[in-house]
């Protein structure tokens, strides 16, 4: 049931991820933008890790989402550059924020945190979403 909901909330973050450059990647590489987009797709993997392990680390969680929300924060403000930032990154932020808060909860709640790195996944998988450059 969690992973059809997941697949859910992919489908409607992904139908808004392409650009009117056909969704690729057009940054240079030495734009701070680019260095941002990659490091937090690290972070997702990260993430992705931490929550399929078969006991979650609830501080190790916590701690990227925190990352999370911070490089986010800094992409809010390029907009501009590029795209698909300007169409998803404040709803993005605002999943990243709801994962860290559910995350804080007692228990920890880690739904939220999977969505935020399916969605990463759904735009940057090279078989589906944003190619990669």
């Amino acid at each position: 049931m969690r992973w059809a909901l997941l697949s859910v909330f992919l489908l409607v973050l992904g139908s808004s991820c392409g650009s009117d450059q056909g969704g690729v990647n057009t940054l240079p590489q030495n734009d701070p933008v680019y260095s941002e987009m990659w490091s937090l797709a690290s972070m997702a993997d990260e993430l992705d890790r931490v929550m399929k392990a078969d006991s979650v680390d609830s501080q190790a969680a916590l701690a990227i989402l925190q990352r999370m929300e911070k490089t986010t924060t800094g992409l809010r403000g390029s907009k501009k550059k590029h795209p698909i930032l300007a169409n998803n990154i404040d709803t993005f932020y605002d999943e990243v924020v709801k994962a860290r808060k559910a995350a804080e909860g007692s228990p920890p709640n880690y739904y939220f945190a999977g969505k935020v790195s399916g969605a990463c996944v759904y735009c940057h998988d090279p078989d589906g979403g944003v190619k990669k450059r």
